[in-house]
């Protein structure tokens, strides 16, 4: 079964949404009037499907920082193995923030999963 026009439209809007800075943008971007982007967004089904493109985009730019933590460790282990040179302030920040933004994602996810389970032992014993 295809995708009705609405069905395109929304999922072009919420493309829109999320490349934008405003909503005013994102309308212009997806060809819409700002009242119909208004109109959508408190539509509870638009903003659901909203809310799941947006989960999985931050998912997936999570996964990248992790993916590349490995590399920020070595990076750090590195610099503190060699003499002091320049350049090396924006390489420690750069691998600081990475570490401590996948720390954080890690922290989160595992935190959602044990809610998870919790939540699901409830389930088990009813």
């Amino acid at each position: 079964m295809g995708q009705t026009g609405k069905e395109r439209e929304n999922e072009k809007l919420i493309a829109c949404l999320l490349s934008t800075n405003s909503l005013r943008a994102a309308a212009t971007k997806a060809g819409l009037s700002l009242r119909t982007v208004l109109r959508r967004l408190d539509d509870a089904d638009f903003r659901m499907e909203y809310q799941k493109v947006k989960k999985e985009t931050l998912k997936m730019a999570t996964a990248i920082l992790m993916r590349e933590s490995s590399k920020a460790a070595v990076t750090l282990s590195k610099i503190c193995a060699n003499k002091r040179s320049e350049g090396q302030g924006p390489r420690v920040a750069a691998a600081r923030a990475v570490l401590r933004l996948s720390l954080d994602a890690f922290s989160l996810e595992d935190l959602e999963e044990r809610i998870f389970r919790l939540e699901n032992q409830g389930k088990d014993a009813i």
